[in-house]
């Protein structure tokens, strides 16, 4: 696989890491540049962000190029091989679905061509893309998810969930005989020999006749002892369904319909799932211009609404749990009509409370979209956030918790541990060695490793359980070159990063 360092690299993102993030700013960083002619991160079935146990991202794009960083700054592209594009033309940009992990891995499902085949068999291929040890394995050769004399339809996309390393969901829209329907799969063995959930691949059956009545493939999520999945139909009308671990039960629709009166709500929608709620974030893309969220406790459906009257003006959405939060983060036609702006407002689910006001969070005015984060973030205090911009460049930013709900929140979300606050190294600039100094307040599973500019690990000080206590870890670089080096403490999901000045 050829690989083409991306090295961006300024000392104020640094800065900004070891101090925090102004409370009235962030500071994105700019992951590539480019023309893109399909969504390169992420549409509405897509959260292309991925992170392992060390604390790494991961942004897999629609044009076969994985970046990847371990510190959010400087970042690596890597090309992925893929299977050869389909007879009838097109390629793999076309209508893929991808997600992340807190594990290291990216799961892919995609077609080679066919721009919404009607009428005839569409091979689709399931993708593993793992990054550990600033190393990326690509599957050798993708497999191929298969339902023997069926057509598939790919023009509505597809929907992954990974419970597990090996156990992945895929939702998809399955085409014969002239109607449209949606179906689950279920994987327990990491990709390979995809099979139905609840012997029939229809989630519905029956329940969405007609050539091009579904609008949009099931969203699915693993909810409490079984699958939750939506849908949207003619219309772009809610419809969802429930398998309890044994059977489906029957399609029906939300709030009786009363969601979005003229039945065009759910155009654009993305779904997300805790112990207690299904989450659901939707806007219209009609004149009603309505953003809302909606809540399921396997009984009752509620919404809130975000945003309304903003006639053709909301654009791309993503939710994500952060600690105690829910963050619905959307694009929207800016006031002075020059692009997208983008914004969140949370939603504490230990009190049911909502913020009273959106937080605006990129406020540029250029066309910003195609927003893309986790499930869940890998730390209670920092969101990892992609999009693009009007300009064409993949931004990142790793939003700290506090800059969308407040100071309080993350005093209420951080663990206890001083660790997480402080890291210190002495003497800084170093010409021999330096020694880095943490403190444990309990005792954790903590890593402690040294990172070159580029992002590659260069040193491993620290792994392991440890006791509470102080620590005293002495670096010796021998014959490492000078420059700036960055020591990441990780303790938990919670990490901290110390610029390391090594000179001559």
């Amino acid at each position: 696989m050829k690989k083409n360092s991306i090295k961006i690299f300024a000392c104020i993102f640094f800065i900004l890491l070891q101090q925090g993030f102004s409370q009235n700013d962030i500071s994105p960083v700019i992951v590539t540049t480019g023309t893109w002619s399909y969504p390169p991160i992420a549409h509405e079935y897509s959260r292309n962000i991925g992170i392992n146990e060390d604390g790494a991202f991961m942004i897999l794009t629609g044009n076969k190029i994985i970046y990847t960083s371990n510190d959010g700054i400087s970042w690596t592209a890597t090309s992925l091989a893929y299977r050869k594009a389909h007879p009838s033309g097109g390629s793999v940009q076309n209508h893929h679905g991808a997600y992340g992990d807190l594990k290291g891995n990216l799961f892919q499902v995609y077609v080679q061509g066919c721009n919404g085949c009607l009428g005839a068999l569409v091979p689709r291929y399931f993708k593993k893309v793992t990054y550990k040890d600033g190393l990326v394995t690509d599957l050798p050769l993708d497999y191929e998810v298969a339902d023997p004399n069926n057509w598939f339809c790919s023009y509505t996309g597809f929907s992954l969930f990974p419970v597990s390393e090996d156990t992945i969901l895929m939702g998809y829209q399955w085409t014969a005989a002239e109607s449209v329907e949606p179906h689950v799969l279920i994987s327990y063995n990491g990709g390979k020999d995809f099979i139905s959930l609840g012997g029939t691949f229809k989630v519905g059956a029956g329940d969405s006749p007609g050539v091009w009545s579904m609008q949009h493939a099931p969203q699915v999520l693993k909810y409490k002892d079984g699958v939750f999945a939506l849908w949207s139909e003619s219309g772009y009308k809610f419809r969802w369904n429930y398998y309890d671990g044994n059977a489906w039960g029957t399609p029906s629709s939300i709030l009786n319909d009363a969601f979005f009166p003229d039945n065009s709500g759910s155009q654009c929608f993305r779904t997300n799932v805790d112990e207690n709620y299904v989450y659901i974030l939707s806007r219209s893309s009609n004149s009603l211009g309505k953003l809302a969220a909606l809540l399921w406790d396997g009984t009752t459906w509620t919404q809130k609404t975000i945003v309304s009257g903003r006639s053709y003006k909301l654009g791309s959405l993503v939710n994500t749990i952060c600690g105690d939060y829910l963050l619905n983060f959307w694009s929207e036609t800016a006031p002075n009509d020059t692009g997208k702006n983008i914004y969140c407002l949370g939603y504490d689910r230990t009190t049911g409370v909502w913020m009273t006001e959106p937080k605006t969070v990129i406020a540029d005015g250029k066309n910003n979209g195609s927003l893309s984060a986790p499930f869940v973030c890998p730390t209670n205090d920092k969101i990892p956030f992609a999009w693009l911009d009007g300009a064409g460049h993949i931004l990142f930013c790793d939003i700290p918790l506090d800059f969308i709900v407040g100071t309080t929140a993350i005093k209420k979300n951080k663990k206890a541990n001083t660790a997480v606050l402080s890291l210190h190294n002495q003497p800084n600039p170093f010409a021999r060695f330096t020694t880095l100094s943490y403190s444990l307040s309990q005792p954790e599973d903590i890593s402690l490793r040294i990172f070159s500019p580029s992002g590659h690990l260069v040193k491993t000080l620290a792994s392991g359980k440890q006791a509470a206590g102080k620590y005293d870890v002495a670096w010796n670089p021998n014959k490492m070159s000078p420059g700036i080096y960055l020591a990441k403490l990780t303790i938990g999901r919670s990490s901290v990063i110390r610029k390391l000045i090594l000179v001559n």
